[in-house]
C-alpha cells in the first residue's frame, strides 16, 4: 500500500496494493479528516493498474503512472489524473517505448514529465501530446519539477555517471549542480529547497539522511533495523 498525503495534511490518497484481487477495475482511495467518511475512485480496467501517486501543489489533484503487467514485464502506459473535489479520473494512454518509468508534475499544473530512452526526459500536456524532449540527460527521478534554490529545476540520475544526481534547469535544460552521493547512498528525492533526502545501509542498520546540495549529510532523521525500514517507502509533503 502506498499512502501520500496532500500539500497542508488535509487528506491522504491510498493506492492499494492487493490490486490482483480487485474485480474487473483499479481504483484509489482519499481519506479525509477524522469523522469524514472515506472516498474510492474508479480509475482504469484491468488488466491496467495505477501506481505512484502525486499529489499537485495545491493539494487538489493526484497524477498516476498506468502500469500494465508484473515485475520484470511490467510496462507504463500513460496516466491518470484524479480531481479530487469532482472524484473524477481522466485516463491518458501514452506510447512509452516499451519501458517502465513513474509519471511526475511538471513545472506547471498543464503539464507532466517522464523517462524516455537513452536518458532522454520527455515533458508532455495533460491531455498526452508532447511538448518536447530532452536527450541525454539521465534517468529521471521519481520526483516532480521543484521549486529550489538552483531554480525551478528536474532531477536525474547524470547520464555519464549513473551514482550522481544531476539538476536541470524546467526551461533551458542547462545543468545546474552535480550532486555527488556517498557511497551506499540512495537517492529518494527533494526534501524542500535545498536539501535532498537518502538512506543508507550500514550492516544490519538503515539511516533515513537529510543531505545538502553538495551531496554532504546534514542529519539524521530516523534508523532502524534494514529489515523493518527498507520495507518503508519515503515521500516528503510540502506543509
Amino acid at each position: 500500500m502506498t499512502a501520500v498525503t496532500a500539500p497542508g495534511g488535509a487528506r491522504v490518497v491510498v493506492n492499494p496494493d492487493n490490486k490482483f484481487m480487485l474485480e474487473g477495475f483499479d481504483l484509489i482511495r482519499l481519506v479525509g479528516p477524522e469523522g469524514q467518511p472515506e472516498t474510492q475512485i474508479r480509475t482504469v480496467d484491468t488488466p491496467l493498474m495505477t501506481s505512484s501517486p502525486h499529489w499537485d501543489r495545491d493539494g487538489t489533484r493526484i497524477l498516476l503512472t498506468i502500469y500494465e503487467g508484473f515485475e520484470k514485464e511490467q510496462r507504463s502506459r500513460g496516466f491518470v489524473i484524479v480531481d479530487a473535489a469532482s472524484r473524477t479520473a481522466r485516463v491518458f494512454r501514452v506510447r512509452d517505448d516499451d519501458h517502465r518509468s513513474d509519471y511526475a508534475w511538471g513545472a506547471d499544473a498543464a503539464s507532466v514529465v517522464h523517462a524516455g530512452p537513452d536518458g532522454a526526459v520527455r515533458f508532455y500536456r495533460l491531455d498526452g501530446t508532447l511538448l518536447r524532449t530532452v536527450p541525454k540527460v539521465g534517468r529521471l527521478v521519481t520526483d516532480d519539477v521543484r521549486v529550489t534554490s538552483l531554480g525551478t529545476v528536474f532531477t536525474t540520475r547524470c547520464h555519464d555517471r549513473p551514482r550522481d544526481v544531476c539538476v536541470w534547469d524546467a526551461a533551458t535544460a542547462e545543468r545546474r549542480a552535480v550532486v555527488t552521493l556517498p557511497k551506499g547512498l540512495n537517492f529518494s528525492g527533494w526534501m524542500g529547497d535545498r536539501h535532498f533526502l537518502g538512506t543508507v545501509t550500514e550492516g544490519r542498520t538503515m539511516k533515513v539522511v537529510l543531505l545538502d546540495l553538495r551531496g554532504k549529510v546534514v542529519r539524521v532523521l530516523a534508523d532502524g533495523p534494514v529489515t523493518e525500514l527498507g520495507k518503508v517507502g519515503l515521500y516528503y509533503t510540502l506543509k
